[in-house]
């Protein structure tokens, strides 16, 4: 087995600066060829992670390693420095060689390693074309602009055939139409070096466009792990929930479980279809959350439903751009209800402070959540482990 064929293992991981804990018993297992980004929060340790397995950091405490090859040991004193670590990193800044050419940064990584200037040259205009700069190869990189100075990277990174790649949050300095632009080049980059790759970002629609699993970080602890759409459609707590865009959260009771279907009770004569992140039973305290954009507004001419539907009164309307949110009042709560579509003028959007109002959510667009003492609790949550679970 070669490393490129090897996973990447982190074993209860934990890191402090000055006694304040910054990773705090992380346990990750990276398959090979896996793209798995961390996200979360500022200050939530996964830059401090992916630091650790560059060997950027000594950790003091627990294990990493790549296949058999142990990278990091904190009971044994063992650690590869990183220049034997066989990285390919791209970092925030780009961290380019200012006095050097295109061509030549990308060389550098080659020539460190003993390769001829030939040999070197003929490689880094290949990798050069995964990034379609070929034709700057001769242009100094402080003549570029910072999409095409973290393309340089890219193909640095790439160039000496990694390990592993490691991403610290590479789009953050570009704009938010430069940074859509620029995912394919890291996925090409990614498939090019063919080995497992660990990205940090706190952008969910980064974390979500390009990963196969991503961990969700709060406090140095990792809170789930997941495909992206069980991530997003199945939020282990609501922390999770709300970082990931969820922004209603209904207090009930579980009444009835039947599979992945749960009869909420909530506030007064409502009742809520709703599905489960976690195993429950009847009597649990839980939340219920939904985001803005999943409720429909019902027409006043439909009949009414047995469950997942409000009646309420809309106390305030804000505009944004394309979209429109209701603050409805309703059930002794107030929901947040956004609807799209502005341009269209229909009923829907033309709601005013004051009116009557009936909303909807389908059962697999509203998830039954730990109630708000569970989800607070430090206690790290995983679903979905294994790729594909």
């Amino acid at each position: 087995m070669t490393i490129h064929d090897s996973a990447l293992t982190i074993t209860d991981l934990r890191k402090s600066y000055s006694g304040v804990p910054a990773v705090r018993g992380v346990d990750l297992n990276i398959e090979p060829g896996e793209f798995v980004t961390l996200l979360g929060p500022s200050g939530c340790g996964k830059t401090t992670l992916l630091r650790c397995v560059a060997g950027l950091e000594r950790i003091d405490h627990g294990r990493i390693a790549l296949g058999d090859r142990v990278l990091s040991d904190a009971r044994t004193g063992q650690l590869i420095r990183p220049a034997r670590r066989n990285v390919g990193m791209v970092f925030q800044n780009y961290a380019l060689w200012p006095h050097m050419t295109v061509e030549q940064n990308v060389m550098y990584p080659l020539r460190m390693r003993g390769a001829d200037r030939r040999t070197a040259r003929t490689t880094a205009r290949t990798t050069l074309d995964l990034v379609e700069l070929s034709r700057f190869a001769a242009r100094p990189v402080g003549n570029l602009s910072g999409g095409q100075q973290q393309r340089v990277a890219l193909a640095r990174a790439v160039v000496a055939h990694p390990d592993l790649m490691l991403f610290d949050e590479p789009l953050s300095n570009l704009d938010a139409s430069l940074r859509e632009s620029m995912r394919q080049y890291v996925i090409d980059a990614h498939r090019a070096a063919g080995c497992l790759s660990v990205y940090v970002t706190h952008d969910q629609s980064e974390a979500l466009s390009l990963s196969d699993r991503i961990a969700v970080m709060f406090d140095g602890t990792v809170r789930q792990t997941g495909t992206p759409n069980e991530v997003y459609r199945r939020p282990a707590d609501q922390r999770v929930a709300r970082f990931l865009g969820f922004d209603n959260f209904l207090e009930g009771t579980v009444v009835t479980v039947d599979g992945d279907r749960a009869e909420v009770q909530l506030t007064g004569p409502v009742r809520l279809v709703a599905t489960p992140t976690a195993p429950i039973v009847a009597g649990d305290a839980v939340q219920v959350g939904v985001r803005s954009n999943h409720f429909e507004i019902i027409p006043d001419d439909d009949a009414p439903a047995d469950s997942n539907e409000w009646s309420g009164v809309v106390r305030r309307v804000r505009n944004a751009q394309s979209v429109v949110d209701l603050d409805v009042h309703c059930a002794g709560a107030t929901l947040t209800v956004r609807v799209l579509d502005v341009a269209r003028g229909d009923a829907t959007v033309s709601r005013a402070e004051g009116d009557a109002i009936r909303v909807r959510v389908a059962p697999e667009f509203a998830v039954v959540l730990p109630s708000a003492e569970q989800s607070t609790a430090d206690v790290p949550v995983t679903a979905g482990v294994e790729r594909g679970a």
